[in-house]
C-alpha cells in the first residue's frame, strides 16, 4: 500500500502552504552556513590562514555558479508549475526530464570552462601564496 503524501498547493490557505513549503528550504540553508562556518573553522585551524584566504577567494566564484544554476532552475520551476497545475502528466514528465538533461548539460559545461580557465581568471586577482591551495580547493 502506498501514501500519497504530496500537497496541493493550488488550493487551500495560501499563506500556510508558503509557509510549510519555505521552513524545509530555510533549514537547507541553515545547515549549508553551518558547514560553510565548520569549513572555515577547520581550515583556519589545521591548514592556517592561507587555506582561509584559499577559501575566501573560491567563494565568490562559487556564488556565482549556485545563483546562475538557481536562476535556471527557478525558471525550469514556472514550466514545471504550470504543467503541474493543469494536471497535464505528460507535460510535466517532459518539463522534469528536460530539466534535469539540461542542467546535467549545462553543469558539465560550466565546469570544463572555469576548470580550463580558472589559472587565467585568478592569476591576476589572487596572490601568489595562496594561488595553488585556492587552486586545490576548486579542483575538490
Amino acid at each position: 500500500m502506498t501514501v500519497n503524501k504530496s500537497s496541493d498547493m493550488t488550493t487551500g490557505n495560501p499563506i500556510k502552504k508558503i509557509l510549510l513549503f519555505a521552513i524545509p528550504l530555510f533549514i537547507g540553508t541553515m545547515f549549508q552556513q553551518v558547514y560553510n562556518l565548520v569549513d572555515t573553522m577547520i581550515a583556519g585551524h589545521n591548514l592556517g590562514d592561507s587555506a582561509v584566504a584559499a577559501i575566501g577567494a573560491t567563494s565568490a566564484l562559487y556564488a556565482v555558479i549556485i545563483y546562475f544554476a538557481s536562476g535556471l532552475n527557478s525558471g525550469y520551476g514556472i514550466i514545471i508549475s504550470r504543467a503541474y497545475g493543469e494536471k497535464n502528466l505528460p507535460k510535466l514528465r517532459k518539463a522534469v526530464a528536460t530539466m534535469m538533461v539540461l542542467d546535467g548539460a549545462i553543469t558539465a559545461v560550466l565546469t570544463a570552462i572555469v576548470l580550463l580557465s580558472l589559472r587565467y581568471y585568478f592569476r591576476f586577482l589572487i596572490h601568489r601564496k595562496i594561488f595553488s591551495m585556492m587552486h586545490t580547493v576548486i579542483y575538490l
